[in-house]
């Protein structure tokens, strides 16, 4: 079994924070903690979290570093039946349940079909790097 991994985007100051704790309620997440959210109690509590933060979970992967994957990564790969690389998005599909990489064309992608993974940024640090062509 692997450790379930959070990690979050702070819409307000425009950072990316780890979260070590979250509580879930009725579909909300009204308690995140990380290191950085900090009171007396050690608790950083917002009413509705999901208008401050964007979770993201990690896919249980690393790339060819060693970098944990997380959902809402850009990653470059090579296609496993060609030299030809790409870029794309790390995203969780709801109809297939599972992590796919978003290339352009609407193209999806199995981490089962690609090799050479290597984590390069996010969209929310780095957004311009997936640009109007996903093509290396």
């Amino acid at each position: 079994m692997r450790d379930i991994k959070f990690r979050a985007w702070d819409k307000e100051n425009k950072r990316m924070l780890p979260v070590d704790y979250m509580k879930l309620d009725f579909g909300k997440v009204p308690y995140v903690n990380g290191e950085t959210f900090s009171k007396d109690d050690g608790w950083f509590d917002y009413e509705l979290c999901d208008d401050e933060f964007e979770l993201m979970q990690s896919t249980g992967l690393k790339d060819k570093r060693g970098t944990e994957i997380y959902e809402k990564d850009i990653v470059k790969f090579s296609n496993r039946d060609s030299r030809y690389k790409s870029k794309g998005e790390v995203v969780w599909w709801q109809g297939e349940a599972a992590f796919l990489i978003k290339c352009d064309n609407e193209i999806y992608k199995h981490f089962d079909e690609v090799s050479e993974l290597e984590v390069i940024d996010n969209i929310y640090e780095n957004p311009e790097l997936l640009g109007e062509n996903n093509e290396l």
